[in-house]
C-alpha cells in the first residue's frame, strides 16, 4: 500500500513514522505502519505492521485533511489550502477536469495573492505550469476558473499577447512571472482545494 502523507505547517509527517519540514515528494511506494519509520519528505517506508486507519485521518477538519498526489504537494499554512503539483502535460481544459476529479472544492489554482503565488513556487520547481486564469469567457480579459474576484496579478513585461482563447501558466524561467499561451498548448498543472 502506498504511504499516506499528512503536511500541516509546512511539516511532512509519514502516518506512523518521523516527520520533516518542507514539501512532501511521494515516494515510489512504501508502506504505512503502526511503529517507528523513516518516512521523510523523499517517502519511502514509514513503519512495519500495522495498517493506516483512513477514517482518523479523513475525519479531520478540511486545512487538516489529506494533502497528497501528484509529484509534489503542500498546506499553506496560512490559508489552511492544499495544493497538488502534476508534471503530466494537458491542455488547460484537460487540466481542469483533472483537478475538479480530486473532489469537492477542488480547480486550477487561483493565485490571487503575491503570498499565494510564492507559496507555489517551491511545488512547481522548474517546470511551466497551468494555473486557473483564462480569457475563454470574452478571449480579452482574464478571469479566476472560480469566479473570484481578480485582483491581484503577476504578469511578465508584454504579457498577456497570445490573444483571444488564451490560458496563464508560471514561467520559472522567468522568475515565476505569468505568461499566456493558447489553451490548446500543453503544460503541466497545479490543482488547488480551497475546503
Amino acid at each position: 500500500m502506498r504511504a499516506r502523507w499528512l503536511l500541516v505547517a509546512g511539516v511532512a509527517c509519514g502516518l506512523g513514522g518521523a516527520c520533516s519540514p518542507g514539501v512532501y515528494h511521494p515516494g515510489t511506494g512504501g508502506t504505512v505502519g503502526g511503529s517507528g519509520g523513516s518516512g521523510g519528505a523523499g517517502g519511502g517506508n514509514a513503519g512495519s505492521g500495522g495498517s493506516a486507519q483512513d477514517g482518523a485521518v479523513d475525519a479531520q477538519p478540511p486545512d487538516a485533511q489529506l494533502c497528497t498526489g501528484g509529484q509534489a504537494a503542500a498546506i499553506d499554512p496560512q490559508t489552511g489550502h492544499c495544493y497538488v503539483f502534476f508534471s503530466g502535460v494537458l491542455i488547460f481544459d484537460d487540466a481542469e477536469a483533472s483537478c475538479r476529479a480530486l473532489g469537492l472544492g477542488w480547480h486550477l489554482a487561483t493565485l490571487t495573492s503575491a503570498a499565494e503565488d510564492l507559496f507555489v513556487q517551491a511545488l512547481v520547481g522548474q517546470t511551466q505550469t497551468w494555473f486557473g486564469f483564462d480569457n475563454i469567457a470574452d478571449g480579452v480579459n482574464f478571469v479566476w476558473v472560480t469566479g473570484e474576484p481578480v485582483s491581484y496579478t503577476n504578469w511578465a513585461p508584454g504579457e498577456p499577447n497570445a490573444g483571444a482563447n488564451a490560458c496563464a501558466r508560471l514561467r520559472p524561467d522567468l522568475n515565476y512571472l505569468w505568461a499566456d499561451q493558447p489553451c490548446a498548448s500543453t503544460y503541466a498543472y497545479l490543482c488547488e482545494r480551497d475546503h
